[in-house]
């Protein structure tokens, strides 16, 4: 009858020999020494609670650790109730001890002993408390003694399914999935299975930590360990939405079905297939989840309807997005300035400007004021068209309206002066555009450059350039190449030259577009020394391969000058420099040359050709042969058939 008090007792004063001695005593001893032993016990007690208040009030602040293991006394508490099962049991009466040595194994990083990782008895408290304090150092520690011998033979099973449980949710309550993984596999390797309920919970925690990847993974190791996923509204849309996170769109529709099984899908359910359709531009799909939500009494909001509009403009099906736009105004409150513009957008696609403009006075009739994007779709399509005219139409009715003009509009508006030739007219709205404050960008800077050298302006071209380079804003290699086109234009190889350096001193590399209006500037300026000079040198400078076409202008430009040595001497250095035997030796160079009476500059073409293996036409090599002799041209017509003979052209002297 005594028995519980004394094991109270002992529990209490840590005095374990208690445990085992005094029961045995008092069944010896007289009922008369009772009072004095209780006496002797109530004053060890006593102290015991004085020195424990004075520790308390000495000690120092408790750590993160043994915060965190205070959190979760409340569940071990529960845990350790009447249905506690042993381990439980050991975790919450030596609850200090273990936290304890936790913190020691979390803050120290050092490993137990080998004998403890082999100590069941001794692990898996620890395990159990490390899974509160510190979850990766568990499952290293579990991986630790499985190394270092563990023998699980000797484990009850109950034990065994309660640890591997518990790391198993404490690895996924902090986002380690590849931890996860690897314990569920072991589950499934001791023949161990965990409940359903288990999957439910390790999939709402990887959808916490944003895990959905590792989700997917966990349901797939589940699926082997257990077997097939119960119907669970909670896991089947965890999983849909994870498929769609990760793009996984192929599991997406048997989810999605395996979920409706389960009952009517959420609202949610729904928005996930209406992302998945809109990302693989399935808009029957689309039209079909919308009918379904209508069927189903689910509120369909303006979002959901944008969405499905925006899917079937992309696949072009105006047909399609014209119906859903009529059932959206029947609906009402569901339309806005946004659901016009896309179908607007649609229609400028397609390059029907009536449609668009129909759908605009619409947006104006139900009261929608129209946004710096329906002018900038309005005005896209109307340049695209060459409706210049309705352009300005628009763009001065809505600047006149207040609507917010961006830089994105005005450049479109400057894009289809320039087009049209009025360049005066995009100047005009490019200094509107520094009295309203929309900044001119890189595109706008490129499109009036090239109006401006394409209409002989130089100096007002000039004048951008230096402007653009005020505002930070680098000129690329194709605004330098208008620019320099527009020196083409006049002849001026000085400030060619000048814009070249300034080119590549801000690190902007010249292409083979750069050297062709070089080859053209230097050709107007009987100048080709120049450009040859330039072809030899700064290609290789810049690490640039010469294309094809870049040779034979030049070889053209030197012709057609009549610099027949000179148009040989670039041959050549084409010949050298192709990995290929060039094969452009064409009509194009030799029927100049004979329109030219140059037979002499032909007849040597065509045995440099000879010398380095390269193929000429036989119809272009009887072209020079037969011009030279109709010219009477006889030695240059002996020369020019001993070089087809070369070729292995056979020669059709008449």
């Amino acid at each position: 009858m005594l028995e519980p008090v004394v094991d109270g007792l002992a529990s209490l004063l840590h005095v374990d020999v208690l445990l085992v001695v005094v029961p045995d005593v008092f069944r010896a001893v007289r009922l008369e020494c009772l009072f004095c032993i209780g006496v002797i016990a109530f004053w060890t007690l006593s102290q015991h609670i004085a020195r424990s208040t004075n520790k308390d009030r000495s000690a120092p602040p408790k750590n993160r650790a043994a915060d965190s293991a205070d959190a979760t006394s409340a569940a071990t508490r529960r845990a350790a109730g009447s249905n506690a099962n042993p381990l439980q049991a050991e975790v919450l009466r030596n609850k200090t001890k273990w936290l304890t040595v936790a913190t020691a194994a979390t803050e120290t990083k050092q490993s137990p002993k080998l004998a403890q990782l082999r100590d069941a008895a001794w692990l898996f408290p620890l395990l159990m408390t490390l899974c509160n304090v510190d979850p990766s150092r568990a499952v290293a520690t579990y991986r630790e003694a499985l190394s270092a011998g563990l023998d699980l033979q000797r484990v009850s099973r109950d034990g065994l399914e309660q640890i591997l449980m518990a790391l198993v949710i404490s690895a996924a309550r902090v986002g380690n999935a590849k931890d996860t993984l690897w314990l569920l596999r072991d589950l499934g390797e001791r023949g161990l299975q965990p409940e359903q309920s288990l999957r439910v919970s390790v999939a709402k925690l990887c959808m916490a930590k944003q895990a959905y990847q590792e989700c997917l993974a966990v349901d797939n190791c589940f699926t082997v360990a257990v077997g097939p996923r119960p119907a669970d509204r909670n896991l089947l849309s965890c999983l849909l939405f994870s498929a769609v996170e990760c793009q996984e769109y192929s599991l997406c529709l048997p989810l999605f079905k395996e979920l409706k099984t389960t009952g009517r899908p959420s609202q949610k359910d729904y928005w996930n297939m209406i992302r998945f359709a809109s990302c693989n531009s399935d808009w029957m799909m689309m039209l079909e989840l919308i009918s379904d939500m209508r069927d189903h009494a689910l509120e369909i909001d303006n979002f959901i309807y944008n969405t499905a509009l925006a899917t079937c403009v992309s696949a072009d099906r105006m047909d399609a997005a014209q119906s859903m736009l009529e059932e959206m105004s029947c609906v009402g409150g569901v339309t806005d300035v946004i659901t016009y513009n896309i179908v607007i957008k649609g229609y400028a696609k397609l390059g029907d400007v009536d449609n668009c403009f129909k759908l605009y006075d619409a947006m104006l009739t139900h009261g929608f004021e129209p946004s710096s994007i329906t002018c900038g779709i309005l005005l896209d399509v109307c340049i695209n068209d060459s409706q210049l005219e309705r352009a300005s139409e628009i763009f001065n009715s809505m600047s006149a309206a207040g609507c917010a003009m961006n830089t994105v509009i005005y450049t479109t508006m400057i894009k289809g002066f320039a087009r049209a030739g009025k360049v005066d007219d995009a100047m005009r709205i490019y200094s509107q555009m520094a009295e309203n404050d929309a900044p001119a960008d890189l595109i706008t800077y490129s499109v009036l450059l090239k109006a401006n050298c394409d209409a002989g302006r130089l100096e007002v071209a000039l004048v951008l350039l230096k402007a653009m380079q005020e505002a930070n804003l680098q000129p690329d290699e194709v605004i330098f190449n208008n620019v320099l086109a527009g020196c083409g234009q006049q002849g001026n190889v000085k400030l060619a030259k000048m814009l070249y350096q300034d080119m590549v001193t801000s690190g902007v590399r010249p292409s083979n577009a750069t050297f062709s209006i070089f080859i053209r500037l230097y050709s107007h300026c009987e100048q080709l020394q120049e450009a040859v000079d330039m072809i030899r040198t700064e290609p290789a400078l810049h690490k640039i391969r010469i294309e094809p076409r870049i040779y034979f202008q030049l070889m053209q430009s030197c012709i057609r000058s009549r610099q027949g040595k000179r148009a040989v001497d670039v041959y050549e250095r084409w010949l050298d420099d192709s990995q290929q035997q060039a094969t452009f030796l064409s009509g194009s160079a030799l029927g100049m040359c004979v329109k030219l009476n140059m037979f002499e500059t032909a007849v040597e073409l065509l045995e440099v050709a000879a010398a380095r293996g390269a193929r000429v036409e036989a119809r272009d090599a009887q072209m020079v042969l037969d011009g030279a002799l109709r010219k009477r041209k006889t030695h240059c017509a002996e020369l020019c058939a001993a070089a087809m003979r070369s070729l292995g052209i056979q020669t059709d002297e008449a």
